[in-house]
């Protein structure tokens, strides 16, 4: 289980921001964060301030996401990213397609965040709806349909372990 989250976190969630926060030229496709609102993800990051107890200061995602750690991930997925990007940050498909990545995560990284009887089998569904949403969204998200649906396979028997258990 905790390569799958592990999984979920290097891979999955990296390479949707990292397909976000790709260089374009001309128009800005429909997958990518255009410059001018990386620029008011960057405004509302400066805001950001932490107590001591938090861990780690947040990094600015646009900036610095190549250098992520895995807690500047989880920190990122569970908190920040619902400031930084809020509104009309994505396009609806990607929007979407980002909060059932952040479900699936959180739920095999934070069970106590979200309470639910069978955490696999959440995460697990969540993972597909991601997959779904990939397959229908625009070219360049192959790479994204492709991990979300090798972790929903890699997912299989641990969600059907942990209903064989309950």
């Amino acid at each position: 289980m905790l390569l799958l989250m592990l999984a979920g976190l290097y891979g999955l969630v990296k390479a949707f921001v990292g397909m976000s926060m790709s260089d374009y030229q001309g128009e800005c496709p429909q997958h990518m964060i255009p410059r001018t609102k990386r620029s008011i993800m960057r405004e509302r990051g400066k805001k950001i301030r932490l107590t001591a107890e938090f861990g780690r200061p947040y990094k600015c995602i646009v900036d610095s996401f190549k250098s992520y750690k895995l807690d500047d991930w989880l920190h990122f997925l569970a908190t920040f990213s619902l400031y930084v990007l809020q509104e009309d940050m994505l396009h609806p498909s990607m929007q979407a397609m980002w909060q059932k990545l952040r479900q699936a995560c959180l739920l095999l990284f934070c069970p106590t965040h979200c309470q639910v009887f069978n955490q696999p089998a959440y995460s697990y569904s969540a993972y597909q709806e991601c997959t779904l949403i990939a397959n229908m969204s625009s070219k360049p998200s192959n790479h994204l349909a492709t991990s979300s649906r090798l972790m929903t396979v890699s997912m299989q028997p641990c969600t059907k372990l942990k209903l064989y258990l309950e």
